[in-house]
């Protein structure tokens, strides 16, 4: 994998460039910040003071190339997935998660090559569009593969890799449904029994689901239980990112304010 550039905005923040012919973009970038995500790992483990960081990857189209004339040029991304990735970026950090994807990113050879879990779902700008759009935030965790050296750590990696996968899909089966199912309302409690079996199983790991958990009592609540106002609520079911941490969704052209969390300085 060969580095083309590296821009450096900020004391916290970097834009790497590299191109790979032989990957796509998805699995190439994946691939750097798991890399990245190791050395930073293996550095701030040596250090007293507690250091954390994120990743932002999102994947769409956009105008690359240099910019200037023949005397000076300077090569730039123009579009919103810079921006969207700093946002993921950002919303990463404030959930202690490392790598965070959107659902672009998440092709079938991106989704059977690598350990995935289920983050939020956020409203952001994408190419060539004049309304903002809902998308799917996923953490990439490591590579989906199981170690043979000694058959119990086999076991437990496996079985940790399918738990991730039971999250991911039931995160998919509520959030990310085309069309409204008879037992919709059922089909969301299991889900949330599922989030909480993890927790009761992960206590040391509560934070994203037990956000995702309290969304999901709140709507369920809010909609009666509803199949029609469930299933509406949760297609609109959004975290907006401004200098504060919103969550939303939408019913009977209105919205729904879940929760508020306001960011000092």
């Amino acid at each position: 994998m060969q580095v083309s550039d590296l821009l450096i905005f900020g004391i916290d923040e970097y834009q790497l460039t590299f191109v790979d012919s032989n990957k796509k973009c998805e699995m190439a970038s994946i691939e750097a910040s798991l890399k990245i995500s190791k050395i930073l790992d293996n550095i701030l483990g040596k250090s007293e003071k507690k250091v954390s960081y994120c990743i932002g990857i999102f994947t769409d189209m956009a105008y690359i190339g240099n910019i200037g004339n023949h005397s000076l040029r300077c090569y730039s991304v123009v579009g919103p997935i810079v921006s969207n990735a700093r946002k993921l970026a950002i919303f990463g950090h404030t959930l202690d998660c490392k790598v965070l994807v959107d659902s672009g990113t998440l092709s079938p050879v991106v989704i059977s090559q690598f350990v995935i879990r289920p983050i939020d779902r956020i409203e952001m700008e994408v190419f060539n569009s004049k309304t903002k759009q809902i998308i799917s935030v996923h953490e990439v965790l490591r590579e989906n593969l199981v170690n043979p050296d000694e058959w119990l750590y086999e076991l437990e990696q496996s079985n940790s890799n399918s738990q991730f996968k039971v999250l991911q899909n039931s995160f998919v089966s509520i959030f990310e449904v085309e069309t409204e199912e008879s037992n919709f309302v059922e089909k969301v409690r299991e889900a949330r029994r599922i989030f909480q079996r993890y927790i009761d199983e992960n206590p040391s790991d509560i934070l994203v689901f037990n956000r995702l958990i309290y969304v999901l009592n709140f709507l369920l609540d809010y909609s009666d239980d509803s199949n029609a106002s469930l299933f509406e609520l949760l297609k609109n079911y959004k975290t907006a990112l401004h200098r504060s941490v919103q969550t939303l969704s939408h019913h009977n052209c209105e919205d729904v304010e879940i929760t508020y969390i306001n960011f000092k300085g």
